[in-house]
């Protein structure tokens, strides 16, 4: 659940955009093809990461879509819930990427990943 605790509309524009930030950073994307994608300008964008402004639900909700994350996956922020450690995001992170990816790689990843997990 989305609990921002005692965490100010400035603190709140800033996690939000720094989650935006990191699903675009994520899928490889520039701020210009990330507007284009949004139908937004890049000022919008940029103003949108830096917490400057807070994007509306559709916007949010379309940014998630486009990542292949729920709305509830998008605000499952830490730094604000609190909920989850950094293992734990990363492991989410890695697995929607997975997700993306064809047969053929998972094919190709599965031995590399099993290596790593018996070096512990």
């Amino acid at each position: 659940m989305f609990m921002t605790h005692n965490v100010g509309m400035s603190d709140l524009k800033k996690q939000i955009g720094l989650r935006i930030k990191e699903l675009r950073e994520a899928k490889g994307l520039t701020q210009s093809a990330m507007a284009t994608e949004l139908r937004k300008s890049i000022e919008t964008i940029s103003n949108m990461e830096r917490g400057k402004v807070l994007p509306g639900l559709l916007t949010i909700d379309e940014i998630a879509t486009k990542n292949g994350i729920s709305l509830r996956d998008f605000f499952n922020l830490p730094m604000i819930a609190g909920s989850e450690s950094r293992k734990e995001n990363l492991i989410h992170t890695i697995n929607r990427l997975l997700a993306e990816m064809p047969e053929k790689d998972l094919d190709v990843l599965l031995p590399m990943i099993k290596a790593m997990a018996e070096r512990k």
